[in-house]
């Protein structure tokens, strides 16, 4: 999946697209299902990836990999798409369809059943690995693009409100409380103050490469909204 500076830079562009009524409320539901106890430890609640997320085992072209239930979470939030917490809960989930269902399809090597049994890198070499060691992989190169992001994008931290904890309980999967809200804040703000200098090269991706993918996302997302949210 792709880091939360990477999450909070997408939701800032398509802020810059669509008309959304609370910026604040929209940026923390883009950022909560990915507020799990391995970054924060202390949250009021834990909720497992495969709830805050949707996933399931999915089979694409051949490929056996866990993937959002994106119908699923429309169907469940299909009452509810006016309200920017659950837009930015979606967001997210769309943007980690888009990432990690490319990353299966370009990099991942597969057996005759699906499963990884390595990836191809970006120097043309392939080495044999698991899901584990390749989704390692993934998140380093996401580690040196959030480096980039915090260098060369413009995007807003969400700011604490007492609005937000009116729009959080449309969510239920997710039961945040206050002072997770501000935990979640305070995270985003160390976060994008950080920018080390001393980074290792990219594994899977090139800088341009996931420069253009992210772009792309973005040109995703703005599709599936025009066919499924707009509409509404």
């Amino acid at each position: 999946m792709p880091s939360w500076i990477v999450h909070l830079a997408t939701a800032n562009k398509i802020i810059e697209k669509i008309n959304i009524k609370n910026v604040n409320s929209f940026l923390i539901g883009n950022i909560i299902p990915d507020a799990e106890r391995h970054v924060i430890k202390d949250f009021s609640v834990y909720v497992p990836y495969h709830i805050s997320h949707y996933s399931e085992i999915q089979v694409i072209e051949g490929h056996k990999e866990e993937l959002p239930n994106i119908d699923k979470i429309m169907k469940n939030y299909k009452e509810y798409l006016y309200n920017p917490m659950v837009l930015g809960y979606i967001t997210h989930i769309l943007t980690d369809y888009y990432w990690n269902r490319l990353a299966f399809l370009r990099y991942t090597i597969k057996d005759n059943e699906g499963n990884c049994i390595g990836v191809k890198l970006n120097n043309g070499n392939e080495i044999a690995c698991g899901k584990e060691e390749r989704n390692e992989l993934k998140r380093n190169d996401f580690k040196i693009f959030k480096n980039y992001i915090v260098k060369k994008e413009k995007y807003v931290i969400p700011k604490y409100e007492d609005r937000l904890l009116e729009d959080i309980k449309l969510i239920k999967e997710i039961p945040f409380n206050k002072e997770d809200i501000n935990k979640i804040i305070k995270h985003l703000n160390e976060e994008c103050k950080e920018y080390n200098q001393n980074i290792s090269e990219y594994n899977l991706f090139t800088q341009n490469q996931i420069i253009e993918d992210y772009k792309n996302s973005i040109e995703f997302i703005m599709e599936f909204f025009k066919e499924n949210i707009s509409k509404k």
